[in-house]
């Protein structure tokens, strides 16, 4: 795990960890790393937030530091700002009661990253770093679901998702982002799980989804949702609306037939690409005509085509010596001749010349011309 170590140390904000650490650590208290971070520098994700978390209880960090904002000092958490950075420093606690599916009804600090440990979602992410030895401390053994890419509850995932409806859907988005299967305990946890139970602002929810869509593994994990029947439930009218849907049309063959995707606030690019993606969506490479293949692998709306079809190797190489052949980053040529040449030669606007431009552009494109001279000589034979 040193290279773990390593990613935190290279990270441009690790002087500013370090300086709140030493703060804490200097006045007694203990400090450390928790959660995402520490599970995405294992696995070699991005570094994003770093959350903190101390045996200081808020009261405390606050006097500690020049510059505070109390975001969630009643549950614990106290945003320090270092160099107008914010960084979030929780005290380490327990929780009893979720009367609202979100917030616990009592909160008790503690000294223990293990009792800590007891209310975090997932195993992965209750791993913590000590900021003062440099070591890990894995009381709910997530070192095992990390080397094992399985995604599973700390305790009984029922009990996980009554504290807080959203992991639900994190489970989900945790799968899109890390690729990992779900352990057979937190699959039939999902699978039984009473979706009336779930208790999400459309805020919370938008911000995970969003997530999803844009996660390397998002077409696994939509999958495993419709396979459990959260896709109904999850895109039913007016349950999602944003205006960052830009990768919905990623995953329209995966939605249910009967959602009106008018039902959405797409931007009119969305709806676009979303009928572009229902025109192509039974495309095949071979036994094509070649420009034909060329229009549509040069579309930039290919990728997302890629990620809902499944393509054989075979195919996969026919696709990329096309592109690498016939393609000028991922872009098919500017055209030679346009109406404009073709009228000065003394040709008469109308069908017939409409029909020549692109006999000259499907010559100049599959014959890889590059000279007007011998594209013309093409065209007039």
């Amino acid at each position: 795990m040193k290279e773990a170590i390593e990613v935190f140390k290279s990270d441009k904000a690790w002087n500013d960890i370090k300086n709140i650490s030493s703060v804490l650590l200097s006045a007694g208290h203990q400090c450390y790393l928790v959660g995402g971070c520490i599970r995405d520098a294992i696995i070699g994700r991005p570094l994003k937030d770093f959350d903190i978390v101390t045996n200081a209880k808020p009261e405390e960090v606050i006097s500690l530091f020049e510059k505070t904002v109390e975001v969630g000092a009643q549950f614990g958490v106290v945003v320090v700002v270092i160099n107008n950075k914010p960084y979030e420093v929780a005290t380490l606690r327990e929780e009893t009661g979720y009367s609202d599916s979100r917030h616990p009804d009592k909160i008790i600090y503690t000294d223990s990253v293990e009792a800590d440990s007891k209310r975090r979602d997932f195993t992965m992410n209750a791993i913590y770093f000590c900021l003062k030895t440099e070591t890990y401390i894995d009381p709910q053994n997530g070192f095992t679901a990390l080397s094992n890419k399985v995604i599973e509850t700390v305790g009984e995932a029922k009990d996980r998702f009554a504290e807080d409806s959203l992991r639900v859907l994190r489970a989900f988005r945790f799968m899109g982002q890390t690729g990992f299967c779900f352990s057979d305990l937190l699959s039939k946890a999902l699978k039984e799980y009473d979706k009336k139970a779930f208790q999400v602002s459309s805020e919370r929810k938008t911000s995970e989804l969003n997530k999803l869509f844009k996660s390397e593994k998002a077409l696994k994990a939509l999958r495993k949702m419709k396979e459990y029947s959260f896709i109904d439930f999850f895109f039913k009218k007016n349950n999602y609306q944003s205006s960052e849907l830009s990768f919905l049309s990623r995953w329209y063959d995966l939605l249910s037939p009967s959602l009106n995707f008018e039902d959405f606030r797409l931007k009119k690019e969305d709806q676009k690409r979303i009928q572009w993606i229902e025109d192509h969506k039974s495309f095949q490479i071979e036994g094509r005509d070649l420009f034909e293949n060329l229009k549509i692998l040069s579309s930039e709306n290919f990728k997302y085509l890629q990620e809902i079809l499944v393509f054989n190797e075979s195919e996969k190489t026919k696709i990329e010596l096309l592109k690498r052949e016939y393609l000028h980053k991922g872009r098919l040529p500017e055209p030679l001749l346009k109406g404009k040449d073709f009228i000065s030669l003394g040709y008469e606007p109308g069908n017939e010349l409409g029909a020549l431009i692109k006999k000259a552009y499907i010559l100049q494109v599959t014959r890889k011309v590059t000279k007007i001279e011998n594209l013309l000589k093409l065209v007039k034979y």
